[in-house]
Parts: structure tokens; sequence; C-alpha cells
């Protein structure tokens, strides 16, 4: 393995101050072993536990949705925004289940990577697995916004 210099610019306004840095060049298997290691067990028990979040609000919504919008008595508008955020936490929920099995398809990839020492592309399938779990999050948080919008027309009428 060899060893490359980096210089790097500390501070443009006081001159050019170059500082220098020992990297070594890191093979793919060892990529994989580190994704392996931590960030597949870190993303995949988040992805767990976001999944379970969003069971738990959706079941709670939809158990007290006479509580928090009154349907029989309901607006139109409060009705739209609870089944919207129904709407959404599912979308959510689909998207994180998603996400869980990219990861898993990633975590097959990268094994392989480590076992066979052959470049197997898994960061273009972690990317995607991020992708879902980004918009879940955002589905999610638009989901509990408009929980909050729908019990405060309730509180207003």
């Amino acid at each position: 393995m060899g060893r490359k210099k980096i210089c790097m610019k500390v501070n443009e306004t006081r001159g050019t101050d170059m500082a220098t840095e020992q990297t070594p060049d890191v093979s793919e298997t060892a990529k994989a072993k580190s994704f392996l290691k931590f960030q597949y067990v870190e993303i995949k028990d988040l992805s767990k536990q976001f999944l379970t979040v969003v069971a738990a609000v959706l079941a709670l919504s939809v158990t007290f949705s006479e509580k928090i919008v009154n349907f029989t008595q309901a607006g139109t508008a409060s009705r739209v925004l609870m089944m919207a955020c129904w709407g959404l936490c599912l979308f959510a929920f689909v998207l994180g289940g998603c996400a869980i099995f990219i990861l898993y398809n990633v975590g097959v990839r990268a094994k392989d990577t480590v076992l066979y020492k052959t470049l197997h592309p898994y960061r273009l399938w972690l990317w995607r697995s991020y992708l879902c779990l980004d918009a879940a999050g955002i589905a999610f948080v638009l989901a509990l916004i408009l929980l909050v919008v729908a019990g405060f027309l309730r509180i207003l009428k």
C-alpha cells in the first residue's frame, strides 16, 4: 500500500499555509468491512426503530381518530387532513420497508466484496436505501404536521 501526500490550505486570509497529511490507500475490501461493521448495523437498527414509530403513530391516530377529529361532526378539511396523514404514514412505512430490503441487498453485496475480493457495486444501492429513508422521514414529518393541524381545526370549531 502506498501513501500519498495531501496538501491543504489552512487559512487563505493569512497566506498560503500548507499542511501535509499522510493517508493510506484504502482498498474496497477494507471499505466494505468497515461498512458492514458499523454503518450497516446502525442503519438497519435505525430503520427498524423508525418503522416501529411510524406504525405506532398510525395505530394510535386511527384508534383515537374520534378524539382527534370527530368524523361525524368534522368538516371536510379535517377529514381530508386526517386521511392524508394516514396515507403519508402508510407511504412512510412502505418506504421504510423498501429501505430495509435494499439495505439487506447492500449488505449482501458488501459481504461478497469482502469474501471474494471483487468489486460489487454496493454504494449505489446504499445511496438508494438512504434516499428511501430520507423520503420516508419527510413523509412521516408531513404526516405528523397534518395530524397536529387536524387536531387544531377541531379545537378551533
